[in-house]
Order: structure tokens, then sequence, then C-alpha cells
């Protein structure tokens, strides 16, 4: 793929994040000061911090938002670049690739906010979330287009 090719590719998928990430589910604070961030697709609710004291000074609101919206950004650049979209091989390459990005978005994060630690974990736990739907969206890339358990990260 050319790179206004790849660009354009990432830019829908830009769209596609944007439309329902706001719609994914919010931060819990567990015991211990964690704080769980479920996702779906390998994608994240920026805006999901119900307390800004949750992070206890270590990391502004604003830098959490900016954190999380990278992971997405990460996970997105590594979706323009793959080829197939052929099941079930492509799926799981897309996956793949998504938890990679992922993965490396938190050591990143962790590189560059040392009071605090990201950790990037897949389950097949369902997340409930409102669904938006598009005719427009890329079937294949999106997450909105599955039925029953959503693939997870926390």
């Amino acid at each position: 793929m050319g790179t206004v090719a790849t660009e354009a590719v990432s830019a829908r998928i830009e769209e596609e994040v944007a439309a329902f990430a706001v719609c994914l589910p919010m931060a819990e604070q567990l015991n211990g000061g964690l704080i769980r961030l479920a996702g779906a697709g390998g994608y994240f609710n920026p805006n999901s911090l119900l307390e800004s004291n949750w992070l206890k000074g270590k990391m502004t609101t604003e830098e959490y938002r900016s954190a999380i919206n990278y992971i997405n950004s990460c996970a997105i650049r590594s979706q323009s670049e793959i080829k197939t979209s052929t099941w079930p091989q492509g799926a799981h390459e897309r996956e793949k690739t998504k938890a990679t990005a992922g993965e490396e978005a938190a050591q990143e994060i962790n590189a560059q906010h040392k009071s605090v630690r990201f950790t990037y974990q897949q389950s097949v736990e369902k997340v409930e979330y409102i669904p938006v739907y598009s005719l427009n969206l890329l079937s294949h890339i999106s997450v909105l287009s599955e039925k029953g358990r959503y693939l997870t990260v926390r």
C-alpha cells in the first residue's frame, strides 16, 4: 500500500474510532488505587475518567486523556498497514497487531510518566456499550460490525 493510501485508511479508521470511542465504558477505580479501563476491539474511551482525584496528582486529566488517545492512535496506525481482510487470518492478524501496538504504547507512556504504570491486557470478557451504527463504517476494521463477544482490553 502506498503512503497516500495508508494515510487515507488511517484517517477513515480514526473517524470510526472517534464515532464509537465516546460510547465505550468509563474507567472504574478498584481497590488499592488501580484504575481499570475496559475497551472494545483494542480501543478506549479517552473521556472515561470519572474523578480526576483518582490520579492522585501523579498525572493530570489532560495527560490521562492524551495517553488514552495515544494508545488509540497506535492501534489505528497498526491497522492501516494490514493488507488482508480475509477471515479468520485477517481478523487474527488485526487483533495481534493492535495488541502489540497497545502494549508498546503503554510502555512508552510508562517511560514518560514514571509515577504511574499503564498495563494492557486482552480478554474475551463481554463489554457493554451503546454502539453507533453507520453504513459508512469499514466492517472489516470496525468493532461496531462485530456481534456477540467483543475483545476487550484493560
